[in-house]
């Protein structure tokens, strides 16, 4: 999970920093404002270097599984464009994500409003066809069909298990993605540590800038956004190292992000650059968010996954079904709690409705039952 949070807190820092240039505050700030209305653009991002490095660097083999997992890595590249709707609170985002030759398709639509996500099935679909690819196998199959046109849906309790700023209960609340809140903020900065060359305004924000702003926000944010900071200040504290290169060019409505992070974690330590690319321009798309006939939750996806794998590894249900009522009806008495639990959960997906109502019927009947 702390990746996750040390990845999460990245893009919020671009989030945040979207629009921004520097120079002088002066200047600084009417770029800001000038590119905070803008509610589309272009972006692309790509991993410049990534190195991972373990406790002991003496092991010729955990080096080399390392090296090799950083540079699959190095190879991810995303592109896409984005369109905002303020009236609906919307964020849509259609991209490509490369990965080991591949491209893989990928929409997102984020309702701030209700806190829900919609990330597109057709990216369920890639991943499948690319798993399969490097198998040697046809892994989705019938599911493929059934997810045609449709929209894999996360509600607020799972974006809160997904993203940084978790139990927040909100999307992208924590003052990072607030324009005039930062440029306030920015305009407490010394007036040295920006530049301009030509048409470019340039300045890097440290990480104790960075951490001032965390800190601005709990002064000076909304009560969302000072509750949500918290974890983004804990998730840049935690980090050993974090700079971020600001360019813009108002002229041309570019921006150029290179972000530089080192942390630990697990006895890993973890040195990743990436360069974020941006232009703005001042109408997108419409957003529109999925209706809930073009909707499948994480739970039912996973449900007609784990069916379809099954199916395709020969699996019989009615004969799994039949042996584990006769293994429950044997050990039923000597399970506790926490195993009776996990029981429910992991055959949920493998039985049929009725039949798993069966399954749970029996299985709180001889547990509850007193030993003999």
């Amino acid at each position: 999970m702390k990746k996750g949070k040390i990845m999460g807190a990245v893009l919020l820092v671009m989030i945040g920093l979207s629009g921004c240039g520097a120079k002088p505050q002066t200047e600084f700030s009417e770029a800001l404002a000038s590119q905070s209305g803008q509610t589309a653009g272009t972006f692309s991002m790509a991993i410049d270097d990534l190195t991972i490095s373990g406790e002991n660097t003496a092991d010729a083999s955990e080096t080399a599984m390392y090296n090799m997992i950083a540079n699959q890595l190095k190879a991810l590249k995303m592109s896409g464009d984005y369109s905002v709707d303020k009236k609906k609170e919307a964020l849509a985002m259609d991209m490509d994500i490369d990965m080991l030759g591949q491209k893989i398709p990928l929409e997102m639509i984020l309702d701030q409003k209700n806190q829900k996500a919609y990330v597109s099935s057709n990216f369920y679909q890639a991943l499948m066809n690319f798993a399969g690819s490097l198998s040697g196998e046809n892994i989705g199959g019938a599911m493929n069909d059934q997810l045609k046109d449709k929209y894999i849906l996360m509600d607020e309790e799972e974006l809160e298990e997904t993203l940084p700023s978790k139990g927040s209960g909100s999307i992208g609340t924590t003052g990072f993605s607030d324009k005039k809140l930062f440029k306030e903020y920015v305009e407490t900065l010394e007036g040295d540590s920006f530049a301009k060359k030509e048409d470019t305004l340039t300045h890097t924000f440290t990480k104790k800038e960075l951490l001032g702003y965390c800190n601005y926000i709990k002064e000076n944010g909304s009560k969302k956004q000072k509750e949500a900071v918290a974890e983004m200040k804990k998730t840049l504290e935690d980090a050993e190292k974090m700079s971020v290169k600001v360019a813009i060019n108002p002229k041309k409505k570019t921006q150029k992000m290179k972000i530089s992070t080192t942390t630990e974690n697990d006895g890993k330590k973890i040195n990743l650059q990436l360069t974020f690319d941006t232009q703005s321009k001042d109408k997108g798309k419409a957003v529109k968010i999925p209706e809930k006939n073009d909707t499948i939750t994480l739970d039912e996806l996973t449900e007609q996954a784990t069916q379809e794998a099954m199916n395709g590894l020969g699996y019989d249900t009615d004969e799994y079904y039949e042996e584990l009522m006769n293994n429950i009806r044997q050990i039923g008495g000597q399970l506790d709690s926490a195993s009776v639990e996990q029981l429910k959960e992991n055959n949920k997906s493998l039985l049929t409705d009725e039949q798993y109502d069966e399954f749970v019927k029996l299985l709180d009947e001889v547990t509850a039952a007193p030993a003999i």
